[in-house]
C-alpha cells in the first residue's frame, strides 16, 4: 500500500520526512506531486513543516490514525472490505471458525 509507505518514511526519519525520502517511493517528482496533492491537500495525512531552512513533512492527527489502522490492514482489511460492499456475502462464503 503506497500511502503506508509515506507513512512509515515519515516515522522512518523520525517524525518530518524531506521531500527527497517521499520522491524515491514516487518514483520520481512528478508522480510525487500527485501523491503530494493527495496527501497533503485531499486526505490530510501529511502537512508541511517548516524545520530551520528546510521543510520536511510530517504525519498529522489524521495521519496518525490512519497510519495505525493501515499498519493492522492484515487483520482488519477483511473487515474494511465487507463493510464498504453494498450487500453481505453469504455465511457459506466464509471459512468455518477455527479453522
Amino acid at each position: 500500500m503506497r500511502a503506508l509507505d509515506y507513512l512509515n518514511e515519515v516515522d522512518k526519519q523520525g517524525g518530518c520526512a524531506l521531500k527527497w525520502h517521499l520522491e524515491r517511493i514516487a518514483g520520481n517528482s512528478d508522480n510525487f506531486r500527485r501523491w503530494e496533492a493527495r496527501l497533503v491537500t485531499d486526505w490530510k495525512l501529511l502537512e508541511k513543516v517548516k524545520q530551520g531552512d528546510k521543510e520536511c513533512y510530517s504525519k498529522t492527527r489524521r495521519g496518525e490514525k490512519i497510519h495505525a489502522s493501515l499498519k493492522d490492514w492484515g487483520d482488519l482489511g477483511p473487515i474494511y472490505q465487507e463493510l464498504v460492499r453494498p450487500r453481505l456475502r453469504p455465511s457459506s462464503w466464509y471459512p468455518p471458525q477455527g479453522a
